[in-house]
Order: C-alpha cells, then structure tokens, then sequence
C-alpha cells in the first residue's frame, strides 16, 4: 500500500496532476526560495542531482537539504562571479532541463510562481535586509574560531578562515541585491534573459 501511494504520487507530480494533493505547497516552496538564494548545485538542481532526501508522508511530497559544503556557486559552475551572483531565481538549475525535475517544474506556472516571488521577498526582508543573517554568520563564527585557533591539523589558517567569512558576508550581500532587482523588475529573473550591462 505504501508503494502504491508514493507511486501514484510521484506519476502525478510527473504529470503536473493535483499538485496540491501530492506536494507540500509550501514547504517545497520555502525549501527551493532558500536553496536558489545559496545555489547548491550539488543537489536537485545541478546536472549531477546529487544530495537531497525526497520525503512521503501519507502521499504527501517534500524535499530535504542534505550537504551544502559546496553552495554559494562553488560546485561545478563555470560562468564568472558576476553571473553566479545575479542568477535568475526563475531558472535555479544548472546544466539541468526543467523537465527532469518535477518538484521545481510545478513552481513555474503563474500561480505558484507568485508564492515562490512572496517567499523570497520574505526571505530577503526577514534576514538579509535587516542584516540578521550576518549577526549570525559572526555568532556562530564566535563559536568555532577558538578551536580553529587550537586546531593543529586543521587544513585552512585562522587568516584563511577570516577571508572565508568576509567572503561569504559579501556573497550574501550582492546576491540579495540581485535578487531585490529581480523581484523589483530592474533585473530579469530568467538568467538568459539578464542583459550583461544591468548586471
């Protein structure tokens, strides 16, 4: 019985067929708004579909995260900084066909489409606007720079570790910039679609 119900479930995500009856709306929603700021691409959306649990509840579908030591545009993307940064949050995959994947294809018609643009808007208000992800990017820094101090056999320098944080604060910044100008219109959301001069 329970193969039945994930195998029913899974054809009509397939078939794009009550969506509402066999996906989590919302969290699947919440779960990709954040995945497309951070861009793992060792995951779901990169060409490898590396790295994510799909979750059946009762014939009801959601996605866990799993792995993102190498988000932030690190896995396996060849374009420039720039382009990584201002990617479209309209077309999150890389090197992957809409497609092939399902539980992001549903997303992309008008209605949902809204409620994935309300949840990034959220998203950038509730913690990148109001600097609330960097107080805790430096809270948990807190945490671990005296053991990477003590650590002997660690691969990177506390300097390197610094220049890591400082980086990833930047990342951050520019890449909720870019996602501001996407959902204010000044920047296309489809990536292909971004002219290079208004990047």
């Amino acid at each position: 019985e329970d193969k039945y119900t994930l195998t029913e479930s899974i054809e009509k995500l397939n078939l794009k067929q009550d969506i509402e009856k066999v996906v989590d709306i919302d969290e699947v929603i919440r779960y990709f708004a954040a995945h497309n700021f951070v861009l793992s691409y060792d995951s779901y959306t990169g060409k490898s579909i590396h790295n994510y649990y799909l979750k059946e509840d009762d014939g009801i579908l959601s996605m866990l995260p799993w792995d993102y030591n190498l988000s932030f545009g690190r896995y396996n993307m060849k374009e420039d900084i720039n382009t990584i940064v201002n990617y479209g949050i309209d077309t999150p995959l890389n090197r992957a066909q809409e497609k092939d994947r399902p539980m992001w294809n549903w997303i992309t018609n008008e209605k949902y489409i809204n409620e994935y643009h309300q949840v990034m808007d959220d998203l950038l208000k509730n913690y990148f606007e109001n600097d609330k992800i960097y107080e805790e990017i430096d809270r948990v820094y807190g945490i671990i720079k005296p053991y990477i101090k003590q650590d002997v056999s660690a691969f990177y320098s506390l300097n390197d570790v610094e220049k890591a944080v400082d980086t990833l604060k930047l990342f951050c910044k520019y890449r909720a910039e870019s996602i501001r100008l996407q959902l204010d219109g000044k920047l296309d959301t489809k990536t292909n679609s971004q002219d290079e001069k208004n990047r």
